[in-house]
């Protein structure tokens, strides 16, 4: 098995797995295994990790069990939560998802 194969591999039997790291979230209405990062704290202190120093949650989600890539500033819906895009990164079958409250006036 070379080391991509091993990679996909490691994404959904250990990454993603449900005994692990992953737990059930709905996203857009459809219930998927993923990790949802609520900790801000810890990424504000440099905002070196994926870059979402502002983030409210991160979201990290086998590709094709989400939604098609949406831009800055679109709403995506986590457990009955509308919240703003603020980056979306897929990667190697990974996708990464900096998402934050809406501002309201």
């Amino acid at each position: 098995m070379d080391f991509k194969a091993q990679i996909a591999a490691d994404l959904e039997k250990v990454f993603l797995l449900g005994d692990e790291f992953a737990e059930l979230h709905t996203v857009e209405g459809k219930k998927i295994l993923c990790i949802v990062d609520t900790d801000r704290r810890e990424r504000n202190s440099g905002g070196a990790m994926y870059d979402l120093a502002t983030a409210d949650y991160v979201l990290m989600a086998n590709t094709r069990d989400l939604p098609p890539q949406k831009a800055a500033g679109n709403l995506l819906n986590l457990d009955g939560k509308e919240l703003t895009v603020e980056t979306w990164d897929e990667q190697d079958g990974l996708t990464v998802v900096g998402l934050s409250n809406p501002v309201t006036a």
